[in-house]
């Protein structure tokens, strides 16, 4: 049940990728795992990833500045999974409860607690997403945590199997 997302910030100034997954003890982990100035890099990091981990999905907000490397990344093989707005509502609740439950961990890392303490909420009809276009600072390692979170719990997402190596 491990998950990899990505978010851009608007400017395409910065981009964060993060993972999810369930812990040992039951509980569900989530962590920045690259955050690098620019986006060019992404889609070539992202590919290694898949290609050298059990990765159930590569989530990308689909209403995003990411979303411009789903193509790229799909070509390349990936099983990438975009959210729409009610995913992403969805995930943001979800991301809110297991913060205040505490079944949701994360260790402590300056970009993400940088993050979620710039961070504001959206509303989407009843609901709320996290605000990119009014944050303070960067909040591209909280929105990729949200999404790899939704990509490791949801029972929608259909892991794709790899392309097993066999030599004749």
């Amino acid at each position: 049940r491990f998950a990899l997302a990505l978010d851009v910030s608007p400017d395409r100034a910065v981009a964060s990728v993060a993972f999810a997954g369930l812990r040992d003890d039951g509980l569900w982990h989530v962590e920045l795992d690259e955050q690098r100035n620019g986006v060019g890099w992404l889609a070539g990091y992202v590919t290694a990833r898949w290609e050298r981990n059990e990765i159930r999905a590569v989530v990308i907000d689909g209403a995003s500045p990411a979303a411009s490397i789903v193509d790229d990344l799909k070509s390349r093989g990936v099983h990438v999974v975009t959210t729409s707005a009610r995913d992403m509502a969805a995930a943001c609740g979800n991301f809110y409860d297991g913060a205040v439950e505490g079944w949701l961990r994360h260790i402590d890392q300056p970009q993400l607690n940088v993050a979620l303490s710039v961070a504001r909420k959206r509303s989407l009809g009843d609901a709320w997403a996290w605000n990119r276009k009014n944050a303070a600072s960067d909040i591209t390692p909280i929105v990729a945590c949200t999404l790899a979170l939704y990509g490791a719990q949801s029972e929608s997402i259909v892991p794709t199997k790899k392309p097993s190596m066999s030599f004749a």
